[in-house]
């Protein structure tokens, strides 16, 4: 029988800090680490984790004090996707955070100080994203396809039906993805999407590891012209991409 690993004491923190991509910095007993789905101030309880890619890591338990800043996000994928790390956060804040980010990046990293500072430009809450790269997995236990972003520090994908902040084009697409996908041959050699979204005209690039049959072409051409899209596929390198509707790029 297989030894199981013992699991390490619950430990107790404030979180000092956000990370560049949203994990709370906690300190504790000369150890920092870095935990998802925390904000700065908050008294927490927390499972530490093994050391992984040089960083400590841990699992939230519990919030004994929340912060001021937090709210309720609103998709209902937020506690296990990836794509987004601060929808638990006050937009305002956000944003201070994000400025934060930027001024300290550019004084450790470039060794630079800004001598004065514009206001931030602000959009739409939603809808804002109008490039992304979601994966795909094909995994028969949950049901087959599965179109989406990574998990938190995992390969594992969150299939995704609708994304809020996906331009509205892109997010009304998944639904249909998955089917298509469905459809295809070879539909587990498919790692990948990239998805754009212009002000005239939406496209995709879909990466294939085997080659595409004709009736898999057919699929996809009748796929793009129903949704208008420009559709394009990879086999390989960045050379490989290759347009199938329309014709020309």
């Amino acid at each position: 029988m297989a030894n199981k690993r013992t699991p390490l004491p619950s430990e107790e923190g404030v979180v000092d800090d956000l990370s560049h991509d949203g994990n709370g910095i906690v300190k504790v007993e000369g150890k920092v680490y870095f935990i998802p789905g925390v904000l700065p101030g908050e008294r927490i309880i927390f499972t530490p984790k093994k050391k992984r890619k040089g960083k400590f890591e841990g699992v939230v338990e519990s919030i004994l004090i929340a912060s001021s800043q937090r709210i309720t996000p609103e998709c209902e994928y937020f506690d296990r996707c990836g794509g987004c790390s601060f929808q638990h956060l006050d937009p305002d804040a956000q944003l201070v955070n994000k400025e934060k980010t930027l001024f300290d990046n550019l004084e450790r990293l470039g060794k630079v100080s800004p001598k004065s500072k514009f206001k931030s430009i602000q959009g739409s809450l939603w809808g804002y994203r109008r490039k992304a790269r979601p994966g795909i997995r094909y995994v028969p236990k949950k049901g087959g396809i599965m179109i989406g972003f990574r998990e938190p520090s995992s390969s594992y994908i969150t299939s995704l039906h609708h994304c809020g902040a996906l331009d509205d084009r892109l997010s009304a697409l998944l639904p249909s993805l998955h089917e298509l996908i469905g459809k295809l041959s070879h539909n587990d050699r498919m790692p990948q999407f990239e998805v754009a979204a212009a002000d005239n005209a939406v496209a995709l690039v879909l990466r294939h590891l085997e080659a595409l049959c004709e009736q898999d072409e057919m699929l996809i051409r009748d796929y793009a012209r129903y949704h208008a899209l420009h559709f394009y596929v990879q086999s390989g390198g960045l050379d490989t991409i290759r347009p199938l509707w329309p014709e020309a790029p």
